[in-house]
């Protein structure tokens, strides 16, 4: 039960929360399987570096192994690999940051699975963002493979304003959605909308999308 399986933060002062160098394995919680961290605006921050995350879980609500809402993330040269969360963001959910940059990050075999429309939408194998309309983030040097979602994004899932997001110089591949069980074929490494990503360039997607649904994105 709780938030935050192995590390709940609420708030930063002035300053920032730095982990660096930890492991997180098998922890689990109703949301934020790992870390819930909740900040109030600039300039509290979250800093994660060098960090691995294995097989936590999030049996209730969003992200398996990262949740961060609010202020601003640096997250850098880690691994999320095997979470689980039952509704949003397999590896990561992220909520209004005023900035982040998620840099040298390693997604691979984490699932959204569990929450069903209309209530609940399993979304963003890898990760989640809910961008504001003054967000600023970076994704860069990412490496997104082989997660899952049971709705869309089982790579990425980004909601609107997603312009706010630029990624860049990343791969993201062979990741699987299951679309609900609609058979619509779309939504398999990323679901973004209406608005798109900002293409920062370098970025390699395999399979392409589906070029034959218009809201394949």
């Amino acid at each position: 039960g709780g938030a935050g399986g192995a590390l709940y933060v609420d708030g930063s002062g002035d300053g920032e929360v730095r982990i660096e160098r930890c492991t997180f394995r098998e922890n689990v919680a109703w949301g934020g399987g790992a870390i819930q961290s909740v900040m109030y605006g600039s300039p509290q921050a979250l800093v994660v570096a060098d960090s691995t995350f294995l097989e936590n879980r999030a049996t209730g609500a969003n992200a398996g192994a990262i949740y961060h809402q609010d202020g601003a993330l640096t997250f850098t040269g880690s691994l999320v690999a095997g979470n689980q969360a039952f509704n949003q963001g397999g590896g990561l959910w992220l909520y209004h940051p005023t900035t982040a940059a998620i840099t040298n990050v390693t997604f691979t075999g984490n699932r959204a699975e569990g929450g069903v429309p209309p209530d609940d939408w399993a979304v963003g194998g890898g990760f989640s963002i809910y961008p504001s309309d003054t967000s600023s983030v970076v994704l860069s040097h990412l490496t997104v493979v082989r997660n899952h979602a049971w709705w869309t994004g089982g790579g990425i899932s980004i909601a609107s304003p997603a312009d706010r997001v630029t990624l860049r110089a990343s791969i993201v591949a062979w990741n699987t959605a299951y679309d609900g069980g609609n058979g619509w074929d779309i939504g398999k490494n990323c679901a973004v909308g209406p608005t798109l990503m900002t293409n920062g360039g370098d970025v390699l997607e395999y399979p392409q999308r589906n070029l034959g649904a218009s809201n394949d994105y």
